[in-house]
């Protein structure tokens, strides 16, 4: 007898039937584990250890990461975070310069050092002293204005960011109900004075209707509007002595009245 193909077998064909059935397992997501309590205290020490400086200036041009190389060479240094300048003051400033008005400037900043001893030393030691360097470099002759903020923590900084943040939105906000506001009064002053000329025009109608014999201003002397229509005008007339209630007069007093 011949031998049957394997691959065309019944249970062959029941095994391929349930590998379709199930689900095609993806790849497995590393989740990171949530910290335990001693690794948190741990983090919250490191955290409490850090010293934060305050730049009230920063020299023209220089960006963050030209600032933490100035300053890692004192220290270990974990964030930078400098402030950009208005963009009101920025506009302005590209108007005047005559050349480099397009690149970004800071106006004050801070820094970062895992340990607030390093940091309260660097600033009692670098403020108002010159930044120093090669005779090439761009920043050798300006000063630094370095200040250790003590019991200043990073979050304080982001909380203050956050809450600057919110107060320039709610400003806005009340600017732009403010100019609805306004732009919502001045239409219905428009449409107020709209409404008041049309009375006066209707006022002025009703009077030369009533007053026919009087010549309106769109009618000119020799009795024609502005459309060039002649306008036919009626006088009042008195009443003829024929056309009293008697109605019947008397040839004889006529004749001696007249001659």
């Amino acid at each position: 007898m011949e031998e049957k193909d394997s691959r065309f077998s019944l249970e062959n064909f029941e095994k391929e039937k349930n590998n379709e059935q199930k689900p095609l397992k993806s790849k497995a997501i590393k989740k990171k584990a949530l910290l335990s309590k001693g690794k948190l205290a741990k983090y919250n020490e490191k955290l409490e250890k850090r010293g934060v400086v305050y730049l009230s200036r920063i020299p023209p041009f220089m960006k963050p990461a030209k600032v933490k190389h100035l300053l890692e060479q004192y220290g270990s240094i974990e964030r930078v975070y400098l402030v950009e300048e208005d963009a009101a003051a920025r506009k302005r400033r590209k108007r005047a310069a005559v050349g480099g008005g397009s690149r970004k400037k800071y106006v004050e900043g801070w820094v970062e050092f895992s340990d607030k001893r390093v940091a309260r030393d660097v600033a009692a030691s670098l403020n108002n002293t010159q930044i120093g360097g090669k005779k090439r470099d761009f920043y050798r002759e300006d000063m630094w204005n370095i200040k250790y903020l003590k019991h200043f923590k990073w979050r304080h900084l982001t909380e203050k960011i956050a809450y600057e943040r919110r107060v320039a939105e709610q400003r806005l906000r009340m600017e732009v109900m403010q100019a609805r506001k306004e732009n919502q009064a001045f239409l219905e002053l428009v449409e107020q004075g709209k409404q008041i000329k049309g009375m006066e025009e209707r006022k002025k109608e009703k009077g030369a209707n009533k007053d026919p014999g009087r010549l309106s201003k769109s009618t000119s002397a020799s009795g024609e509007n502005r459309l060039g229509k002649k306008i036919h005008r009626k006088f009042h007339q008195t009443t003829t002595i024929t056309q009293t209630s008697d109605n019947i007069v008397d040839a004889q007093v006529l004749k001696s009245v007249f001659g």
